[in-house]
């Protein structure tokens, strides 16, 4: 039989844990990888996965920033990452080579039609490994094709829905999901299409309740102005008592004209209204305003000028006889150095009469006469200084209350100017306000408003007020001209409207009937498609189960199976594990340890590979699967790898020795034609792992395995 090889080799270069190029030759049906952590295993499978995917999804959630690089090995990082791969594909003949970096990685494509690359490579890469159009390669890789250790529970931590959509798909089921796809799609559709007949017949809803209110006003207001000649004649009279002050003449015939006044009257009464309360404040402050006697505020100008000049005289006077004083003081000083020095070249005899001198008693008595002379002079520019400091003093006082005194007549020379500056600006714009009313209003009292005059400002704007509220009555007794018209239009409007709500009425109701009957049919599909993929997925329990009771991961919790339902019309499956009686279940994830959660996710990953049959990928890829040998039937796991290896390439690592061992003799070629390679680890360098590569010697008989091996060139 034909050995199932899917990889021919691979070279990586300057990838991950890969420095210097290195090829590995995996051209047999079962390739054991074995190396203790750490010396670059993982590196070689993310490297397939980079190769085939062009991204290591694993790795983004641990990257910090964006342009964190995680491709390219660090030693090298000048450099771009290579993978380069000769693999067998569904009969297809194919060399790929991707290069790049963790933002990019261009791939290239040689098969027997020529070569391809970036994106039509990507897609042509992409149609030789799915079985059927629209699959998800990657999820169909990561699944049944490739697991590694730290993903490892990936498929057990899906969403339920996600699992059960992958799930139908590896069952065949695409086409049952499609319909239902399609029958959500018109479901969704005619929910839109029903929301908006729904939306339509409120609007028509809305715009007739509005004609009816329309309607109903133009009634009320024909019936409140039945008397029209009536009403106008009561409104006149109510303008002739404001006739003095506010005329309107002639009397408006239509509400437009009627409407015209009313404007005008608020805006004049409003703009009046703002003139007499600024006119009441300025005559407010008048009252507050203290006299102001210019004469004063001069003499007071005056007497403070006379006392700050006076002020100025004593402070130079004070100045003038400090520095006498200092001058004083400088000549004693140096008189009584001069003593000091004359003294010292005295002899011991006078050369004038020869008597003998004394010194001590010459320094005494010089230093007396200098005392007593500089003691005058200074006591002199002593009294000088403080004569001039108390005149300074006294200047200072009279400054301060010429001051006080200027202050309150120049406060009130400021409110006076204040006052006049906005009596000026109030009685210029009264000057230019623009008075005029309309062709048919107009104010009587022009003069005594522009003058300023309050009570006719006051008296005015209360004429506005009541000309206002008669213009506005007469507006709503006029509408009744137009009223007739009006009314008949709208009520026309109203019967369009309530005929367009009879016919949205009606197709909403229709649309709504298809909306519910699309629902049933789309929860109706939905179960159906649920219970075709649980009836194909029993089928398939029994292989599920095989895997799960030769790994045997716990002693109680014996049963594995997904139970698959219809939860918000979507379809779900969940893991469930059992005990031995079957009357305890749960979730593996919330009941096993870590290993013994991993045990069931490889169950659930071989089932799914032979569960795609023809459709699966012809490799499968397992990175350590198997943490603790403590946790896992060895031998069991031996054995579903030899039956793994019969249908499709199998690449299995482990860091165990042991299990490498087992592994060693339980995959050792048996029959003509298989051959199994060994990978080995040995060590990690800043070139790259030290790796060591070789076939293991066929098996002669059951049991016995040839202890010599062929080694290749590393």
């Amino acid at each position: 039989m034909s050995d199932p090889v899917a990889f021919k080799w691979v070279e990586i270069a300057g990838f991950r844990g890969f420095n210097q190029r290195q090829r590995i030759v995996l051209d047999a049906s079962a390739v054991i990888v074995i190396g203790p952590n750490g010396t670059g295993k993982t590196s070689f499978f993310d490297a397939l996965q980079w190769l085939l995917l062009g991204t290591l999804q694993r790795l983004e959630r641990w990257r910090v920033r964006k342009n964190d690089e995680h491709i390219v090995n660090l030693y090298r990082s000048s450099e771009p990452a290579v993978v380069e791969a000769e693999l067998v594909i569904r009969a297809h003949h194919v060399r790929l080579r991707r290069q790049g970096r963790y933002d990019e990685g261009i791939l290239e494509l040689h098969d027997e039609n020529g070569s391809l690359h970036g994106d039509k490579a990507e897609e042509r890469l992409a149609e030789m490994l799915r079985s059927r159009p629209g699959q998800d390669v990657r999820r169909l890789l990561m699944s049944s094709a490739l697991l590694q250790q730290d993903v490892v529970r990936e498929v057990l931590e899906d969403k339920p829905s996600e699992r059960y959509q992958h799930l139908a798909g590896l069952l065949g089921l695409d086409e049952l999901g499609q319909f239902e796809t399609e029958v959500k799609k018109r479901a969704d559709r005619l929910a839109n299409a029903g929301k908006e007949g729904r939306a339509s017949f409120e609007a028509a809803q809305t715009r007739a309740e509005g004609l009816r209110a329309r309607v109903s006003a133009l009634e009320n207001d024909m019936r409140l102005a039945a008397d029209v000649r009536a009403a106008r004649e009561e409104i006149v009279k109510r303008l002739t008592t404001v006739g003095s002050l506010v005329v309107l003449d002639p009397i408006p015939n239509t509400s437009a004209e009627a409407a015209l006044a009313q404007t005008a009257t608020q805006a004049s009464g409003e703009q009046l209204a703002e003139f007499a309360r600024r006119r009441r404040e300025l005559d407010d402050k008048r009252k507050d305003n203290r006299p102001h006697d210019e004469a004063a505020l001069a003499s007071q100008t005056a007497a403070l000028s006379i006392a700050e000049s006076a002020f100025a005289v004593a402070e130079q006077e004070a100045r003038d006889a400090e520095r006498a004083l200092a001058e004083a003081t400088e000549r004693s000083s140096q008189m009584a150095a001069l003593a000091a020095n004359a003294i010292q070249l005295l002899g011991e005899t006078c050369p004038v009469c020869g008597q003998d001198i004394d010194q001590h008693d010459v320094e005494r008595h010089l230093q007396e006469r200098i005392t007593n002379r500089g003691d005058a002079s200074l006591s002199a520019a002593m009294q000088g200084v403080e004569a001039a400091r108390s005149r300074t003093q006294l200047a200072s006082v009279e400054v301060q209350r010429c001051r006080d005194a200027l202050a309150p007549l120049l406060a009130a020379k400021r409110q006076a100017d204040e006052y006049a500056t906005a009596e000026r600006q109030l009685s210029g714009e009264l000057e230019t306000a623009d008075l005029s009313l309309g062709a048919s209003l107009r104010l009587v009292e022009v003069d005594a408003i522009r003058a300023g005059d309050l009570q006719r400002l006051e008296e005015t704007v209360a004429a506005l007020r009541v000309a206002w509220r008669a213009a506005a009555d007469l507006v709503a007794v006029l509408r009744s001209d137009s009223s007739d018209a009006r009314l008949a239009a709208e009520a026309a409007d109203l019967r369009r409207a309530e005929e367009a709500i009879i016919s949205f009425r009606a197709s909403a109701m229709a649309v709504s009937e298809q909306e519910e009957k699309a629902k049933l049919l789309h929860r109706a599909a939905t179960r159906a498609v649920a219970g075709v993929t649980s009836a194909r997925f029993r089928r398939l329990l029994p292989t599920v189960q095989d895997i799960y009771w030769r790994l045997d991961p716990h002693p109680s919790f014996t049963t594995f199976d997904f139970e698959l339902d219809v939860y918000r019309l979507r379809g779900i499956a969940t893991p469930i594990v059992r005990d031995v009686d079957g009357s305890v279940a749960g979730d593996p994830l919330l009941l096993f340890s870590s290993s013994q959660a991993n045990v069931v996710a490889l169950s659930y990953f071989l089932a799914l590979g032979w569960a795609a049959g023809a459709d699966a990928l012809p490799f499968v890829l397992l990175d350590d699967p198997l943490q603790s040998m403590d946790d896992v039937n060895a031998l069991g796991f031996a054995d579903l790898c030899r039956h793994v290896r019969r249908q499709r390439q199998l690449v299995v690592s482990t860091h165990e020795r042991r299990l490498g061992a087992l592994l060693q003799r339980k995959l050792a070629p048996r029959l003509d034609g298989e051959r199994t390679r060994l990978i080995e680890f040995k060590a990690w360098t800043r070139d790259g792992p030290v790796i060591q590569q070789s076939e293991v010697a066929p098996q002669v008989e059951e049991g016995a395995q040839r202890s010599v091996v062929t080694a290749n060139a590393a």
